[in-house]
């Protein structure tokens, strides 16, 4: 049986894991071109819809062509009622 300090550390070594996790496309990014649109659907992934939202705004200022997917990707599923989003939406002529 796990007894409550080996809970507990279970616990910050998920923290611990799941922060280097979302530090690791950022990281790539300084060494090699990462597209926003990427980095993007990885922070939606994660449940950090502010984020998300502006890197896919930086997508959008640099034309990332991978935007095309932003209306079906299943991995921006948790924007899709972010007014932010559906701006964008709109923006590209997508929101029809």
């Amino acid at each position: 049986m796990i007894t409550y300090t080996q809970n507990r550390i279970l616990a910050i070594l998920c923290v611990v894991l799941a922060c280097a996790v979302a530090l690791e496309p950022l990281a790539l990014a300084q060494k090699q071109y990462v597209s926003p649109y990427g980095i993007a659907s990885f922070y939606a992934v994660l449940g950090d819809a502010p984020h998300a939202l502006d890197w896919l705004e930086r997508a959008y200022a640099e034309r990332d062509g991978t935007l095309i997917l932003i209306k079906v990707h299943p991995r921006l599923d948790g924007l899709r009622g972010e007014p932010r989003f559906r701006d964008l939406l709109a923006r590209m002529n997508l929101d029809a």
